[in-house]
């Protein structure tokens, strides 16, 4: 996968009226129906979100919206979630900066800790940690398990965010 772009909607309306919502955003999305969700995949081209028509199609629905993006070559993540209108959730990773964060927006979701703050990942960056110092503060982020804007770590720029994700949500490609 090169580049990745979709939106899901959780289904609340009838599943025709969320198609029809989809595609009247994005007349020519690959419409796919999952258990809880409606999902949108779209052109490689659609690379940035429509935030405030997201937003808006969440309240009108009265439901959650998730979008996603992930470009392999750039080892950029996008990640947005709406409920009811709210936006919960926002994540940009390596899409302005290489390897950073550029974007961290609402409060941290539960499938957030497994993927970014396991203890494999901990103890692969304590093991190229130059200093104690420097593994101090690696132990003091890993309890933390606050995402901050600006920094390099955790590490998102490969496909593990999203598919953790989908596999929250139970979402597919």
């Amino acid at each position: 996968m090169s580049t990745f772009n979709a939106f899901y909607i959780r289904k609340k309306a009838a599943d025709r009226d969320t198609r029809n919502a989809i595609l009247d955003l994005y007349p020519k999305a690959q419409v796919k129906a999952f258990d809880d969700f409606i999902g949108a995949v779209l052109s490689s081209n659609d690379l940035e979100p429509p935030e405030q028509k997201l937003c808006a199609l969440s309240a009108k629905l009265n439901t959650d919206v998730i979008w996603l993006t992930f470009q392999t070559t750039a080892g950029s993540f996008i990640y947005h979630h709406w409920q009811n209108g709210s936006h919960l959730r926002a994540l940009m990773y390596g899409c302005k900066k290489d390897g950073q964060w550029d974007r961290v927006e609402g409060q941290a979701e539960e499938w957030e800790t497994e993927c970014f703050w396991d203890e494999e990942s901990l103890e692969m960056n304590l093991e190229e940690a130059k200093s104690d110092a420097e593994r101090k503060r690696l132990k003091k982020l890993w309890k933390d398990g606050v995402l901050i804007e600006g920094s390099e770590l955790p590490i998102a720029g490969d496909d593990t965010a999203v598919e953790a994700v989908m596999e929250y949500y139970g979402l597919e490609y």
